[in-house]
C-alpha cells in the first residue's frame, strides 16, 4: 500500500523488487542510514515514485557517507531527485 504522508526509510542497504511510492500532494520520501554518516546502497529493480506535483525524493548519505544507486528500476518524483548530503527537512 502506498503512503499518503511523507516516507522516511532508515537502512543501510534497500533492495526493491517492487514499489516504494508516496503519494502526498507535497510529499517527501527519504532514504537514509540509521548510522549517522553512514553510506547507503540501493538496488532499485521496481519503482520509487512520489506523485505530488512537489514532491521530492532524496537519498541521504550524510556528511561522509557515500550513495551508490545500481538497478534497472525506475524513479521519479514531482519535483527533484537528490543525491547526497540532504537536510532532512528540506530534502
Amino acid at each position: 500500500m502506498p503512503a499518503t504522508q511523507d516516507v522516511g526509510i532508515a537502512s543501510d542497504s534497500v533492495v526493491n523488487r517492487g514499489a516504494i511510492q508516496c503519494i502526498a500532494a507535497a510529499g517527501k520520501l527519504e532514504i537514509v542510514s540509521p548510522t549517522s554518516g553512514g553510506s547507503i546502497n540501493v538496488a532499485n529493480n521496481g519503482t520509487i515514485w512520489s506523485s505530488g506535483a512537489t514532491s521530492i525524493i532524496g537519498f541521504n548519505g550524510g556528511a561522509s557517507g557515500a550513495v551508490t544507486v545500481t538497478g534497472t528500476g525506475a524513479i521519479a518524483s514531482g519535483q527533484a531527485i537528490n543525491l547526497g548530503n540532504l537536510n532532512p527537512t528540506t530534502l
